[in-house]
Parts: structure tokens; sequence; C-alpha cells
């Protein structure tokens, strides 16, 4: 009999320990839940509008608004994408930012749940996102199905730790001249703190990008995308800047025409990045590819190395232009010229007024960020025939000390007098002879543009000081002069020295 009793009050205080919790975790659930979503980087902070917490699960609302869609107004003429005008390719734009996105998520909070899944720990959460619709209405939808949605689920095991996942089989959009297809979608992402925030890891199986009409269009596939990320110190809320190393990979590139033809076939890319920051707050970026073989017009090269390094990059800076982007980066078009009203004279050195000017907003933005110094080199080594090395450098960088006035951003001289350029091309002479033709190659030398040694053709551009040099030789077109430049005209190249051998380095010109 005692032991009837004793089993039944066990029994009793077990189911207790289950039951009388289950209020207070779902509490703590809801709070947690709702601070998550809000700790999220710059552009995707979510917002919990609904929030239906019962004992043992509750069911909520989650929102995610995009930022607003750079204001570019209608412009005349014929597009490429199929005689779409630029009006339409506006649409396009405002389309892609046509939030709010809704997640509709069912919750089961522990401390033992089993609405969700069974399982224990403060919560589990899974939901379903229409990108085009919203959230779908019918939760019970199989995922072997298909369909245009994405499947969420976001779950913690103490609250310290907020784990969450997206997955998809098939999205699908049509903007009018434009369809994107994307298909085996992963994204998985945590919350390692109160405010940080950790994109780890995210893949796709294939990207199609089809424009214009199947007469005149062209398609862009990728196909096996991985990439995985870390932030050291995590990402806060609302940041936009952090230190990060990465890895990415890309199986397949491919763009073909209409006719089914190969316009450009790329295999087997692999990246490394980096991003860090200075002293002065300022970050920098370094990245370096390989990619197996590149096909461009029944031309094969490989293997292909590039190196790129960039900085001089505020998080204010690129904050305040995310800002300017979003309230609109033209001004709105003025009235129509009154009859008889002589057209306004531009400015001497203004840049061909192709586009409605900047609005102020942007230009402060702009001259925000080029007062950061920015810079950036890259660099290339493209293997032809197996055997013969193309190779590119490109380095460009704006004094910040010559930042130009804002009224003075549309004026060429104005903002040239502070930048500094570098361009040099070197391809093998049998290389050159079988790329580009012996008529081009000595149509250029003739012109100056080229210039011929034992074994390579070669180019060489630079900008400083408002001086252009064409292969060594300044040209007859003289820009305002700035004081002497902080940049080091034979700079080397700022990938450090502990950089794994390469077979590319030896062919490398430093």
């Amino acid at each position: 009999m005692k032991k009837g009793v004793m089993a039944i009050s066990a029994s009793i205080l077990v189911v207790a320990g289950v039951v009388l919790p289950a209020g207070y975790f779902g509490q703590v659930a809801e709070q947690t839940l709702k601070t998550r979503m809000a700790n999220m980087p710059y552009g995707v902070q979510m917002e919990v509008v609904e929030y239906q917490r019962g004992w043992f699960s509750s069911s909520t609302r989650i929102e995610w608004q995009p930022p607003g869609s750079p204001a570019i107004p209608p412009l005349p003429g014929q597009g490429p994408f199929g005689g779409a005008s630029a009006t339409d390719l506006s649409a396009v734009l405002v389309a892609l930012d046509s939030g709010p996105i809704a997640i509709d998520l069912e919750i089961a909070h522990g401390p033992v749940f089993f609405a969700v899944g069974p399982g224990v720990g403060l919560f589990n959460a899974r939901g379903r996102i229409d990108p085009g619709r919203g959230a779908k209405e019918d939760e019970t939808e199989s995922v072997e199905s298909g369909g245009n949605y994405a499947d969420v689920y976001v779950s913690s095991f103490s609250g310290g730790k907020v784990s969450g996942r997206l997955e998809f089989r098939s999205l699908d959009w049509n903007f009018g001249p434009l369809f994107m297809n994307l298909e085996g979608g992963r994204l998985f992402g945590e919350w390692a703190g109160r405010n940080v925030f950790q994109l780890q890891h995210a893949a796709l199986e294939t990207l199609d990008l089809t424009t214009g009409t199947v007469d005149a269009g062209v398609r862009f596939s990728l196909t096996d995308i991985e990439s995985r990320t870390e932030y050291p110190q995590g990402l806060e809320t609302g940041a936009i800047l952090a230190p990060v190393e990465s890895n990415a990979s890309i199986g397949e590139v491919q763009v073909a025409g209409s006719g089914g033809n190969s316009l450009m076939r790329m295999t087997g890319l692999s990246a490394l990045g980096s991003t860090g920051v200075d002293a002065d707050g300022r970050y920098s970026f370094a990245n370096r590819f390989e990619i197996e073989s590149l096909e461009v017009l029944e031309r094969e090269f490989a293997p292909v190395e590039l190196k790129q390094e960039s900085g001089g990059f505020s998080e204010a800076a690129m904050l305040k232009l995310m800002a300017a982007v979003s309230a609109g980066i033209f001004e709105a078009p003025t009235d129509p010229q009154a009859p008889g009203e002589q057209p306004a004279t531009p400015p001497g050195g203004a840049l061909a007024a192709a586009l409605p000017p900047l609005t102020a907003e942007m230009k402060e933005a702009v001259r925000a960020v080029l007062a950061d110094g920015p810079y950036g080199d890259f660099s290339t080594v493209a293997m032809y025939q197996g055997e013969h090395a193309l190779k590119l450098d490109v380095y460009q960088a704006f004094d910040p000390d010559l930042v130009p006035a804002a009224a003075d951003l549309a004026s060429l001289p104005g903002f040239l007098s502070g930048a500094e350029y570098a361009l040099d091309i070197e391809v093998p002479t049998v290389a050159a002879g079988n790329l580009f033709g012996q008529d081009l190659l000595q149509t250029g030398l003739s012109q100056g543009l080229l210039e011929l040694n034992e074994a390579a053709y070669s180019l060489s551009l630079a900008l400083r000081n408002g001086t252009i040099e064409l292969n060594g030789r300044t040209l007859p077109l003289s820009l305002p002069t700035a004081p002497d430049s902080p940049f080091n005209e034979d700079a080397p190249s700022r990938f450090g020295e502990d950089d794994e051998p390469s077979p590319f380095d030896q062919a490398r010109p430093r």
C-alpha cells in the first residue's frame, strides 16, 4: 500500500515538475525571442508583431522590413532586357523591396516539450515563410510537396544561446524582365550573446537568373555554393562591419546566351577572406580566390588566381551611406522647363547629365566615405594554355585631405584631384597574338597604348597628383595639382609574407 502511494506521489511530483514551470518558461521564452530578434545586424532586425502565449506552447508572428529601396527615378530609353525600359528596371528594384516579410512560428516551451517535437530546454519553434505573400496559412503542408516557401527553425536550451535555421527546397521570383530561381538553400546562425549575432553557414544548390526574352536573353547560373563565416567578436546589434574570417566555394558559374551558347564558364572557385579593424577604427578586407578553370568565348584559362585587399572604411561612414541610399540616391525630378526659359549652364568640368543630381544627404555620405581614405588593390594571374601568365594589377585610393566639397562631387577635375589610380597589364606575346590578333596589337603599339619587349605586351596607366601617365609618358591632360600624396608610388602588395606559396608567385612582378 505504501509502495503504491509512494509511486503515485512520485509520479505527481514528476508531472508537477514538468507542468508547473511551463508557464514560467513560456514567459522567459517570449522575452528571449523578442530580444534576440531585435539584436540583429544592420538591415535585418526583426520585430515580433504578435505573440499569443499559452501554458505549453505559444504562437507568434515576426516581420522583417527590408531597408528602404534606393529611389531611382524613371529613366527614358530602352534597356538591355528585351526592350524593357529603365522604368521597368526601377520597378524590379522596388519589387525586391516590397516587404514586410512575415514568419509565423509555433513555439513549444519547456522544461519538457512535445508540441513541435520531443525535447527539453527553454523552447523550440518552427514556422514557414512565403517570400512573396507572407507566411503560409496551412502550416501542416508537407515539405515534400515543394512550393515557394522556406521553413524556419529557432531553438534554445538555456536562453544564453539561441540558434536559428532557414531551409527551402525551391524559391521563384518573377520581376518582369528578370526571373530568379533558387534551389536547395540552407542558412544557419546563432545569437551567441545578448547582443551578438553569428552567421556561421550558408549553402545553396543552384541559383538561376534569366533576363530578357527567349530570343534575346542571358541566363546566369551558379551551382554548389557554400560559405562558412566566423566572427571572432560577434556582430553586434545594428552593426554593418566586424572582424571576420570566412571561406567559400562555388562548383560552377555559367553565363549562356538565348540559344544556349556558353559565353562564360567557371569551375572550382574557392575563396578565403578576412576583415580586420585598425587602431583608428577603420576596417580593411583581404580576399584570395583560386579558380580551377575559366572559359571565356571558347578561350580557356587554367588555373586563375586573384588577390584583393581594400581598406579605409569606417562603420560610421558606411552606415551614413546606407541611410542615404535608403532615403533616395537622386533628387526628385524638377518641374518642366518654362517656355522661353534658358537651361541652366552646368559648371565647368561637370560630368555628363546622364542621371539626376545626387541628394544632399547622398553627397555628404559620399564625402564621409572619401574622408576615411579608402583604397583598393586587386591583382590576378591567369594561365593561358597552361604556360602563359596573363597579369593584371589595379590599385586605387583617395587622399582624405583632398575630399571635394559637396558641390564639386559632380566635377571631374575636383573629384580626380584627390584620386590615385594605377593599372598594369602584361600579356605574353604568344598569348596576345592568339587572343587579340596582330591587327589590334599593331594598332595599340602605333597609338602608344601598348609597349612591346622581348616576351610580352604591356600597358601601364597611372593617375597621381592630378597628372595622367600612360606607359611612363605624361599625357597633355592636367588636373588640379595636389600636395605630396601619402601614397607610395611603388607600394608593394599588402598581402602579407605569411601567405602560403603559390605557383603564381614566381610569375607575379612586384
